[in-house]
Formats: C-alpha cells, sequence, structure tokens
C-alpha cells in the first residue's frame, strides 16, 4: 500500500526549504510504511490498515506546524521576526546588491565608458535588457538559494524570462555592430573614411557585440547554477504546459 496521494498533498503544505522538505516527507513515508505493515501484521485488511498508519501519525495541522518550526533554517526564522513589508524590501536589496557590485567591478575593470561612446544607443539598449535578466537570476538565487524560500508562489517564478531577456540584448547588440558597420562602409565607399580615422571607425561598432556576448553568456551561466543548485537540492521542477 502506498502513499503518495497523502504525501503529494503534504508535501505542498508544508512550509519548508528543500533539501528539508524532500527528507521530511522521506521521513514520514518510512513511518506511514512501517505503521501500514504493523496494522497488517495485527491482521486488519489493507483498507484498515492504511487508516491506522494515518491516524497513528496524526498528520494534522498541529503536526504539520511543529515539523515547519524544527526544520526551519536559521535565515528563514530570522526573516519570519520582520514585518511583511520590512520582508519584502529585504529580498529585493539582498538580489540588487550582487549586481550592484558586478557593475561596480566591470566598470573598474573594463572600459566600460569607452563602449558607451563607441556603441551608441543599442548599448544602453542592451544593457537595459541584459541587466533586467541579470537581476532576475540574482534575485531568483538569493531567494531559492540564500533565503531558501520554495513556496509555491515563489517557485512560479521559475521560467524562462531572463533566457529570452539575454537572447534579446544579443540581437540588439548585433543589430547594433551590423548597423554601425553599414555605416562605416558607406562612409568607406564614398572616400570618407582613410588611414587611422577608418581602423577608428571599423573599431567602433564592436563594443555592442562584446556587451551582448558578455552579458548572455553570464545570464545563461547564471540560470544554469540555479537549475543545478536546485535539483542538488530536490526542489521540484514545475511541470511543462501540454503542447496545443
Amino acid at each position: 500500500m502506498t502513499f503518495d496521494d497523502v504525501l503529494g498533498e503534504l508535501e505542498s503544505r508544508v512550509d519548508l526549504p528543500y533539501p528539508e522538505r524532500a527528507l521530511v516527507i522521506d521521513e514520514l513515508a518510512g513511518e506511514l510504511d512501517a505503521a501500514y505493515c504493523a496494522a497488517r501484521d495485527q491482521g486488519l485488511d489493507e483498507p484498515a490498515a492504511r487508516e491506522a498508519a494515518l491516524k497513528a501519525l496524526a498528520l494534522d495541522a498541529s503536526a504539520i506546524a511543529t515539523l515547519e518550526a524544527v526544520h526551519l533554517p536559521a535565515v528563514r526564522r530570522a526573516l519570519a521576526r520582520l514585518p511583511a513589508p520590512l520582508r519584502g524590501w529585504v529580498d529585493s536589496l539582498a538580489a540588487a546588491a550582487p549586481l550592484f557590485g558586478f557593475i561596480l567591478y566591470t566598470f573598474y575593470e573594463v572600459p566600460l565608458l569607452t563602449f558607451f561612446r563607441e556603441g551608441g544607443l543599442a548599448v544602453w539598449l542592451l544593457l537595459a535588457l541584459g541587466g533586467l535578466a541579470v537581476l532576475l537570476e540574482l534575485h531568483r538565487a538569493v531567494v531559492w538559494l540564500v533565503l531558501r524560500d520554495h513556496s509555491a508562489a515563489s517557485l512560479r517564478r521559475d521560467t524562462s524570462t531572463p533566457l529570452y531577456l539575454a537572447a534579446a540584448a544579443l540581437l540588439v547588440g548585433l543589430q547594433g555592430a551590423a548597423l554601425g558597420y553599414y555605416v562605416i562602409l558607406g562612409l568607406w565607399a564614398e572616400g570618407r573614411l582613410e588611414g587611422v580615422r577608418l581602423k577608428e571607425a571599423l573599431r567602433e561598432p564592436l563594443p555592442n557585440v562584446v556587451v551582448a556576448t558578455t552579458i548572455a553568456a553570464l545570464v545563461v551561466l547564471l540560470h544554469g547554477v540555479i537549475k543545478a543548485a536546485l535539483r542538488a537540492l530536490r526542489v521540484p521542477q514545475p511541470p511543462k504546459e501540454p503542447r496545443t
């Protein structure tokens, strides 16, 4: 006799992060099986033994609350003491801090001001798209891996939106570079670019490609690392939508 229906419903109600939630469900599954086997040894039939096993564990709201209190991580306990509006600010600031750190690092190590000047409007547009994608990934990493919020509402954010934004940023960067070279080649054909100025002009569209590919690669790597971490924590993957 299996208790998958009961355990599945219980897993959706327990407010614990993974892998603690999965470990608790595994432990309860073992206890239910043991109680069921003991009831069968006493001569009860299968339905009666199942009912006896469920009653023996007494999986009511009070028992679930006790499980949550015992297994809740320290970070979640600390956040639970804060007012609800303040918890939202903590989530946002914790996600934004790594992004600001990355921006400061890149400004220090990479000639971004030169890239902005040479790349033109396309660089700003792809930075807006790519920055939003990175911020989404960092927010998910903080919520799921640091704050350990694995509630149904939180896990519904597990979408491919950051990857789409990264792809859009990459395409904008390639388009910006292509338009830049289109203008340069036209000026070259008219004899208006030559010598050192021609070499400088041929370099100017490249920041679009450099920034776009860097951001896209960063988003893809972040997405892959987060997915791997969720699998390691035994967080269930969202069900795939049926094809129409």
